[in-house]
């Protein structure tokens, strides 16, 4: 038995839907304040392969790639996560 919450089927259909659905690459770029983005190496959804993309449309987006990853690495890697975004903050 595991305590993690299982997320429910219909909230993860709602979430694939509105990244089909939802271009806000336009609103991205616009940001002034600095921003940071962690990828996941091993994410199938959302591919390191975006960080180019993401430097481009913000210059202010710092990125971080978990190596040991995939699209929730604030599960897969808590404390390096954690790590990493307090960091981000206390910059």
């Amino acid at each position: 038995m595991s305590d993690q919450i299982e997320a429910k089927p219909s909230a993860l259909l709602g979430g694939l839907i509105l990244l089909d659905e939802v271009d806000l690459r336009e609103e991205f770029s616009q940001l002034t304040m600095p921003s940071l983005s962690l990828l996941g190496e091993h994410d199938n959804l959302v591919s390191v392969a975006n960080k180019t993309k993401l430097s481009e449309l913000s210059p202010m987006n710092q990125q971080v790639i978990l190596q040991q990853s995939s699209h929730a690495p604030f599960i897969s890697e808590p404390i390096l996560f954690n790590q990493v975004l307090i960091s981000f903050i206390d910059a």
